[in-house]
This record gives structure tokens, C-alpha cells and sequence, in this order.
């Protein structure tokens, strides 16, 4: 019994890793849309990583050692960055001559099916605790979810690294919570998780941090229904850990920079954190940065206040699921997935999932997971509130931040109230 269920898990675990691979490497719903494409072209990332990678062949020291750079002018180097993923590309093609074209293929095909294997674990834990039919309402979501697919073959990010630390402490911590030694080994594996997520750009960090926090927050609230001082400590503890990782990072990229840049470095380091995290631009203060002026995308001057408040209300605007439609095409008498499709707006799929959420508490069906989506859109929306200048001013890229763990987690709340809706109506069936 126990080897039929092993093989099961390994066929689930395979079809999940190959059907996400497809979705997130060509699109087969064809839930991206093409402005979406157009605004943030995969194939523009791979060859501007590609092209300075390429320039650093004949500067091996620098390429160990040097900052991010987005081109081959030393002028335009991208301080705030470490430049993991162009340090592993120069290794894995020392001595080998790439074209950019190959390259390109290649990494798009590894970084797809690295996201592929992380985002499948997921899937396959889900398919162990609830079902078939949670899972693949979960795998659905997930393939028409355009953000992901987008990201799921940038190596610029690491996009595998993002949801690592979250999918290893959802499948990890039931199994490693019995004793305080194994406990003390899954945080330093996450805050080491964070490490290297952090080297290869510290986009999103506070997401990355607060996910495998929600996942114990989850676990202990599945445990026993109440907010324990077990719980806390266990939260504070592996948050502790991931900004210990990310902080490690921080000062491997601070020497790295020092070694290469020198002082120019640091002052560029740091001028571009605090144009992230405090105001617009680097020289307002967290105090004053709602009173000054700034510049929308028509170049007319407008309050911060007001293009702040545009720009996160763009983000509810968001389409963070486009549910395909099949229709058929008369030029080509086939059928098709191409053409309009159907979209789940950011601020429905929280009205919807709050409503829920609260339903669930109510009638104490498994109120852990309700109250875990409630308390995971605080962690997705962290990014954007704690970098503020990096929100308002990437509100094309920054929907991304909602996925770890607010929406997968609200994936899960829906597809067990279509299980719950199920049970109901075939008990219904059976008592006529």
C-alpha cells in the first residue's frame, strides 16, 4: 500500500513539474498578455544579462567580483545587486564559445524548469493534504497566473530562489517541529535560502523573509487553533534567521563592491536603497516624501501624494489570474485558446477571499487556512509598503509580490470551498 502511494506521489509530482514547465515556458494557456510581454520582453532581460556576461569573458576578476551590471558600460552599473546569476553563467561557460541566441534558449529553459520543480513540490505537498481536486484547481490557478508565468523564466531574480524558502518550510516543518534540534537545522537551511536568494538580487526580501514565516504560522495554527507562545516564538525565530541570511548578503555584496568600486560604490549602494525604501528619490526624507513634487509617465508634475495613491490603486487594477477561453477560429478552422480572455482583478480576488475567509471561521472549517490568507496579504503587501520608491515606480512588475504566499495560499482557500461545494451536493444526491 504504502509503494502504490509512493508511485502515485512521484507520477503527481512529475506531471506537476512537466505541465508547469510548459506553462511557464511557452505560455499554453496563453495567459499573458501582450502588452504584458511587451512592457517586460523575457528575451530583453536574457540578452542584456547575456551581453554583459559576455563582456566580463575577458575580465574574469571583475566578473567574480564586480557588481550587477545591466550593459557593458562600467558606467552604468547596477550597485544595489550582486550578480549571482552572472557569476554562475560565467563558470558554466568558461572555455566555451555561446552565442547569445543559444545562451538565451538555455537559460530560459533552465530557469523555467528550476521554477517548474520548486512550484511542483507545492503542488504535490497540496495533493498529499487535500486532494485531487484542491490540486488541481492549485495547479490551474497557477498556470493562468500571468506574474508567474512572466517570471518563471527570468534568471535575472532567481525566480526559483523566490519561492524556495516558502515551498521548503510548507513541506519541511511538519516533519521537523518534533524536536528543537531538527527546528534549529530547517531555520538556518532557510536563513542560508534567503542567503542565496539575497545574492542574486534583494527584490522582494520582505516577502521572501515573511513566507516560510506564514507557513509556521499555518502548520502551528493547524496544530492547535489559538495564537501560543510556541507559535510566536517559532514565527519570530525563522523571520529572525531570514533577515540574518539576507543581511549576510548584504555584506558579502558590501565587500565585493568595496574590493571593485571602492567608496564611489557605497555611495551608490546606498543612494539606491534609500530611493527604494524611503522616498521617490534618494534625497527626501521618509518625513517629507509625501509633500514633494514628482513626475508621471506624461512628464506633468504631480504630488507624491497623488501618484503614490495612482500607483497602488493600479495594483488592485491588477489581472492576477486570466482564465482561458476556447473559441474557434474560421481562418484556420481549428480551435484556439488565442484572443480575449477572461481576468480576476486584484481587488475582487481579495473581497472574495475575505468573505471566504470569514465563512470558514464562522462554521470552524479549517479556520487555520482562513485566518492564514488574512495574515499572509499583510507579508505580500510588505514589499510594497517597506520600498516604497521601488513600488510606485514598478507597479509593472511589482504585482508579482502578491504571490508569495498571499495568493497561493488564497488558491488553496478556493479550491477547498469547490471541494466543500462537491461534498455537499453529492451528500445532497445521496439522501434523494
Amino acid at each position: 500500500m504504502r509503494l502504490l502511494l509512493w508511485k502515485n506521489q512521484v507520477i503527481v509530482f512529475i506531471f506537476s513539474i512537466v505541465f508547469l514547465f510548459l506553462c511557464i515556458q511557452y505560455d499554453v494557456f496563453n495567459a499573458v498578455p501582450n502588452k504584458l510581454e511587451e512592457k517586460w520582453d523575457s528575451n530583453m532581460v536574457h540578452e542584456q544579462i547575456i551581453n554583459s556576461m559576455q563582456y566580463y569573458q575577458n575580465h574574469r576578476e571583475q566578473c567574480y567580483y564586480g557588481p550587477l551590471r545591466m550593459g557593458k558600460s562600467v558606467n552604468k552599473a547596477y550597485y544595489s545587486q550582486f550578480g549571482l546569476m552572472r557569476i554562475i553563467y560565467s563558470i558554466a561557460t568558461c572555455g566555451f564559445d555561446v552565442s547569445v541566441e543559444k545562451a538565451r534558449k538555455v537559460l530560459r529553459i533552465i530557469t523555467s524548469a528550476t521554477t517548474a520543480i520548486v512550484l511542483g513540490a507545492f503542488c504535490l505537498y497540496v495533493y498529499i493534504e487535500y486532494g485531487k481536486l484542491v490540486y488541481f484547481v492549485l495547479i490551474l490557478l497557477i498556470s493562468f497566473s500571468p506574474w508567474i508565468l512572466l517570471f518563471g523564466s527570468h534568471m535575472a531574480w532567481g525566480t526559483m530562489f523566490f519561492f524556495l524558502p516558502f515551498v521548503v518550510t510548507m513541506i519541511a516543518y511538519p516533519r521537523m517541529n518534533n524536536t528543537k534540534r531538527s527546528c534549529n537545522i530547517l531555520f538556518t537551511m532557510i536563513g542560508i535560502l534567503v542567503a542565496i536568494k539575497s545574492l542574486a538580487g534583494y527584490e522582494y526580501i520582505t516577502n521572501i523573509i515573511l513566507g516560510p514565516a506564514c507557513a509556521v504560522f499555518y502548520h502551528e495554527l493547524r496544530i492547535e487553533y489559538r495564537i501560543r507562545r510556541k507559535l510566536l516564538k517559532r514565527v519570530f525565530i525563522i523571520t529572525s534567521c531570514g533577515v540574518l541570511g539576507f543581511l549576510t548578503a548584504i555584506m558579502i555584496h558590501l565587500a565585493q563592491i568595496q574590493i571593485v568600486s571602492g567608496g564611489e560604490g557605497f555611495e551608490k549602494f546606498f543612494s539606491k536603497v534609500r530611493s527604494r525604501t524611503i522616498a521617490a528619490n534618494s534625497d527626501r526624507s521618509i518625513a517629507t516624501a509625501w509633500d514633494y513634487y514628482t513626475y508621471d509617465e506624461n512628464g506633468n508634475r504631480v504630488e507624491n501624494k497623488k501618484y503614490i495613491l495612482k500607483k497602488y490603486k493600479q495594483y488592485l487594477r491588477h489581472y492576477f489570474v486570466r482564465i482561458p477561453q476556447i473559441r474557434y477560429d474560421h481562418k484556420r478552422d481549428t480551435w484556439t485558446l488565442k484572443g480575449r480572455q477572461r481576468g480576476v482583478r486584484m481587488w475582487v480576488m481579495i473581497l472574495f477571499t475575505g468573505v471566504l475567509g470569514v465563512f470558514y471561521i464562522l462554521i470552524k472549517r479549517k479556520r487555520h487556512l482562513a485566518m492564514t490568507v488574512m495574515v499572509s496579504f499583510l507579508a505580500a503587501i510588505s514589499w510594497n509598503i517597506m520600498a516604497i520608491g521601488h513600488a510606485i515606480n514598478h507597479a509593472h512588475i511589482n504585482a508579482l509580490t502578491f504571490y508569495l504566499p498571499y495568493l497561493l495560499f488564497a488558491f488553496l482557500l478556493v479550491g477547498d470551498s469547490i471541494d466543500m461545494v462537491k461534498v455537499k451536493i453529492f451528500r445532497l444526491m445521496l439522501r434523494k
